[in-house]
């Protein structure tokens, strides 16, 4: 971040040497009228990008054992967990979304007591590791996963985990999917 600040900055100074006839980019301290003109210029370049890059969110369509569910998810450049065994992305989801599909995972811990024989062959336990620490999570495999971004439906290869962060730790949202697969 420094470094691109920094790069900007000397852009935009030989930028304003350049407009005003100047061959080279002053140094000494006698140009504090250019030097803060090139800093707002930088300032407000990048308040109009933080502004324009927003949240984007994408709809997840998920179906499990003929069971399906639909749900709103951040899409988040952030999210790099992947099972451990095949390196496939997760999308992380809250407890309140999956009720519908795995109920018996959205009932108490991270690890369910009883894995009933419909989930036995799909279950994944996912080690995860971020600012809040770690653990595992409990995550599935489900039978078809899509994601919905900008009226494109693209089916993905990704598992699903149970999470219980929901919209306090997905900016809002119930679920969080990683920026791969959109």
């Amino acid at each position: 971040m420094f470094w691109g600040a920094a790069a900007l900055l000397g852009g935009i100074m030989t930028a304003i040497c350049a407009a005003a006839g100047r061959t080279e980019v002053p140094s000494g301290g006698g140009n504090t009228v250019l030097l803060l003109a090139g800093s707002a210029v930088c300032v407000i370049l990048t308040r109009l990008i933080l502004r324009c890059g927003g949240k984007h969110s994408v709809t997840v369509r998920l179906i499990l054992d003929g069971r399906s569910c639909e749900f709103a998810a951040l899409c988040d450049s952030g999210n790099l967990v992947r099972e451990p065994l095949s390196s496939r992305p997760v999308i992380l989801a809250d407890r309140s979304v999956l009720r519908t599909v795995v109920p018996e995972l959205c009932r108490g811990g991270a690890v369910p007591e009883r894995i009933p024989d419909r989930l036995s062959s799909r279950i994944r336990l996912i080690p995860v590791n971020g600012a809040l620490g770690g653990g595992m999570l409990t995550g599935f495999s489900a039978d078809s996963v899509a994601i919905v971004s900008g009226g494109c439906e693209r089916a993905c290869d990704a598992l699903v985990a149970v999470s219980s962060g929901g919209g306090d730790f997905f900016g809002g949202f119930p679920a969080n999917v990683p920026a791969v697969l959109v």
